[in-house]
């Protein structure tokens, strides 16, 4: 899977942002808030990929076409981090 520079971009502020919650957390909650910071970091960044990955691989003939595509993306987005979260 080849990552645009945007979403690669993207993800790595996502990764420095989580490291950055994951020190508060682990000052104020010890090592279950470091922990939970990072699982969250880390589902977030995964829903964004899949959706980015989504979003890039839909066919983007019309705006509707388009349109379709991102909300496609989007819902798939929202369910994964749904999904990960109850796991």
């Amino acid at each position: 899977m080849q990552l645009g520079k945007a979403v690669r971009r993207a993800v790595l502020w996502q990764a420095l942002a989580t490291l950055v919650i994951a020190a508060a957390s682990g000052w104020f909650a010890g090592l279950h808030g470091v922990i939970s910071a990072v699982l969250g970091g880390a589902i977030c960044m995964l829903a964004g990929v899949a959706s980015a990955w989504l979003a890039a691989r839909s066919k983007m003939g019309s705006a509707g076409e388009a349109l379709y595509g991102v909300l496609r993306a989007e819902g798939a987005r929202v369910f994964l981090m749904l999904g990960l979260l109850l796991l």
